[in-house]
């Protein structure tokens, strides 16, 4: 009996959608519920693989020294934290002196959200922006690249890390 009721189950279930189908497509061709359809012109176009202009951009004043690096390296440095990037997915920092080669940095990473929301992954405390407070980064700089650098960098492309942690000094 049981050999019998699943191969019916399964005629009459194919047997409803087919109906549906021949229903539906019935209404679709008599317009009877053409109102109801939205149509959508597929476009289709050819995307280069490269954009080239006659005029050059300039990413940022040092360009020349845009490169990622096969091998994180390894930093602690002192900075002061200067504002948010990326939706504060990041941050801006000034290094702690400024008279190295790269006075700033973009870092990303879940330290920087603990900043944002003032909670601290290491006891930061209460942390506003702007303020300047001097804090540790550890991380790892992954390379140097034209990360925002009209808006907040002065023309310069720089370091990127990928922070691991952060100090309050």
């Amino acid at each position: 009996m049981k050999k019998i009721i699943l191969p019916l189950l399964l005629i009459i279930a194919d047997s409803v959608i087919i109906i549906f189908l021949i229903v539906s497509l019935g209404l679709i061709s008599n317009n009877k519920i053409e109102k109801n359809i939205i149509s959508i012109p597929i476009v289709s176009a050819e995307v280069p693989s490269t954009i080239e202009s006659s005029e050059s951009v300039q990413l940022c004043d040092n360009e020349d020294e845009v490169q990622y690096f096969p091998k994180p390296i390894p930093i602690v440095w002192k900075a002061k934290l200067m504002g948010c990037l990326v939706s504060c997915e990041g941050a801006s920092f000034e290094r702690i002196p400024t008279d190295v080669k790269y006075p700033y940095f973009a870092g990303y990473g879940p330290a920087i959200k603990a900043i944002i929301d003032n909670v601290s992954l290491v006891d930061m405390g209460d942390v506003p922006w702007g303020s300047k407070m001097p804090i540790k980064i550890y991380g790892q700089m992954i390379g140097i690249d034209a990360d925002h650098p009209r808006t907040v960098f002065n023309n310069k492309c720089v370091p990127i890390v990928d922070i691991d942690r952060i100090e309050k000094l």
